[in-house]
């Protein structure tokens, strides 16, 4: 699955996250705000979720100012969590005998164990920011590109702009802030039982849930996800 990420970056902030999901919730905020009746938004939900169907509700965002740590925003089920974490500090090895160019950059390469996975990365020095997506940072010039030794996640830069007017922060309305150790533990529980996740903590809103032949379920099989961090 392809997905568009965004990393932008000021003067003393930066946001990655998915430009579909930051697309499709700037319309639903229109609605919002144009006090669309509820039949009316209901009727639209499918079609923007189709619009925008290679969304991650992921986004990673930190202060320069603010030393090594990092704010995470991430969805479970329908809830929108999001918690503080530690910047890795990562030891990476430069590869001198490989560069190539990307968007007519030349660009050197680095490798490192990042948060469970081997990553190479190629990096600017003619970009002298020590950034990158998700949390890969800290070589001599911006990461156009990074991918994990398994092939399962791979980052290109694929067009640069330049807007001086942007505020770079993190929409927190409607988020639930937690730890990260509560996070992971909510997660795992989600992904090992989605219907038993349902009914154990949203039993205010779930009456029940049933399958095609009306057959009441408590309990569904697990549908583990690979993530940026295992």
């Amino acid at each position: 699955k392809t997905m568009n990420w965004e990393l932008n970056i000021g003067e003393s902030t930066l946001l990655f996250c998915n430009m579909e999901n930051r697309l499709c919730n700037e319309k639903l905020d229109s609605l919002n705000k144009n006090n669309v009746d509820l039949a009316t938004s209901l009727a639209f939900l499918p079609k923007l979720r189709a619009q925008y169907r290679n969304r991650s509700y992921l986004e990673v965002f930190y202060n320069f100012l603010n030393g090594g740590t990092c704010t995470i925003k991430n969805i479970i089920s329908t809830d929108t969590f999001c918690y503080s974490d530690s910047l890795p500090d990562i030891k990476w090895t430069l590869l001198s005998d490989s560069g190539k160019k990307i968007l007519d950059f030349n660009c050197k390469k680095a490798s490192a164990f990042v948060r469970g996975r081997q990553w190479t990365v190629w990096y600017t020095e003619d970009i002298p920011f020590r950034l990158g997506p998700w949390l890969l940072g800290g070589l001599p010039g911006l990461i156009l590109a990074a991918e994990d030794s398994d092939g399962t996640f791979k980052f290109v830069c694929v067009g640069m702009q330049n807007n001086p007017d942007q505020i770079i922060t993190m929409n927190k309305k409607k988020v639930i802030s937690t730890t990260k150790k509560k996070f992971l533990k909510l997660r795992k529980e989600f992904d090992e039982d989605r219907i038993g996740y349902e009914l154990r903590y949203y039993s205010d809103k779930v009456i029940k849930i049933t399958d095609e032949k009306g057959n009441n379920l408590t309990h569904s099989k697990p549908v583990y996800k690979n993530y940026l961090e295992r």
